[in-house]
């Protein structure tokens, strides 16, 4: 299940592969929280991939969701002489295996696009972990599951249209 704003996107089209639940707390807090957030964190940043990536894919730590993504300043490829902590305000291409947008980039520059639903089985996860009983109808799950994903696109377009900025904390 994909879901894309309407309006249409400017900046180069990046996206992030995450768990359901990291999608549902990145969209509602409208951050991201790197794993790494100190100053000399040396890979403190949001992972993402672009057109440029190709084949080779970098491991990532939740998977079952997609978050879409657009970059706004300047990109290109990260040169092998480049020395943490990576500059910010800028999105790096390394050698088309991931792409990275560093710890403290201006918010301006990061817009949200949509997201996209690609492993049920993981929602279904969050929706037993946050609702027991529901794993006992299924009925009541699948439509439950539906009023969340239709509740999830309403708080995106409201986000949009009141700043649409992701903080990269």
């Amino acid at each position: 299940m994909k879901y894309f704003l309407s309006e249409p996107s400017e900046g180069k089209h990046i996206w992030h592969i995450c768990s359901p639940e990291s999608l549902i707390s990145i969209i509602d807090s409208g951050e991201f929280i790197s794993t790494f957030s100190g100053d000399y964190g040396y890979d403190s940043g949001l992972n993402c991939y672009s057109d440029e990536v190709k084949g080779i894919w970098n491991y990532v730590q939740g998977e079952g969701a997609v978050l879409h993504l657009s970059w706004l300043g300047l990109y290109g490829e990260a040169k092998d002489s480049l020395k943490t902590p990576y500059p910010k305000n800028r999105l790096l291409i390394f050698r088309g295996w991931r792409a990275f947008v560093p710890i403290r980039s201006d918010a301006y520059l990061l817009r949200i696009t949509g997201f996209e639903i690609k492993d049920f089985s993981k929602l279904d996860e969050v929706f037993k972990n946050r609702h027991p009983l529901i794993r006992f109808l299924p009925f009541i799950q699948h439509l439950a599951k539906m009023i969340w994903l239709h509740r999830l696109k309403t708080r995106l377009a409201i986000k949009v249209r009141n700043s649409n900025r992701l903080f990269i904390r």
